[in-house]
């Protein structure tokens, strides 16, 4: 039997489209603005992705310079999807590409580990 998607957590930059979509497909992610207010701080969505052992979905170069720095400090986090909004057309490019790097994931969540959509 094939394992669960990772669960996911969207920062609050993410498109609703793009997240509906992904539940629809049977995806588990949770928004970022579901959890905090908009404006909250990028460190505290990706604090509360790692606590949460959720991999975090953004499009935001300051998430990818969070997750590079707790690399270099060891600090644990469930995993980042870093997908650039300029490389998709559209919300079903992205899609793909977000289920591409969420079916190389191993049976657990890719800690500490940046993946490129």
């Amino acid at each position: 039997m094939r394992p669960a998607p990772s669960p996911l957590y969207a920062d609050e930059n993410i498109e609703g489209v793009l997240v509906r979509a992904l539940r629809v497909l049977g995806q588990d992610i949770l928004r970022g603005i579901d959890v905090h207010p908009a404006g909250t701080p990028d460190v505290a969505h990706f604090v509360t992705a790692a606590s949460l052992g959720r991999v975090l979905l953004s499009h935001d170069a300051d998430m990818l310079a969070i997750a590079t720095r707790w690399q270099a400090e060891s600090r644990f986090f469930a995993g980042l999807i870093f997908l650039p909004t300029r490389k998709y057309g559209d919300t079903r490019a992205a899609i793909r590409a977000v289920r591409r790097c969420v079916a190389r994931f191993p049976e657990v969540p890719p800690a500490n580990r940046i993946f490129f959509a």
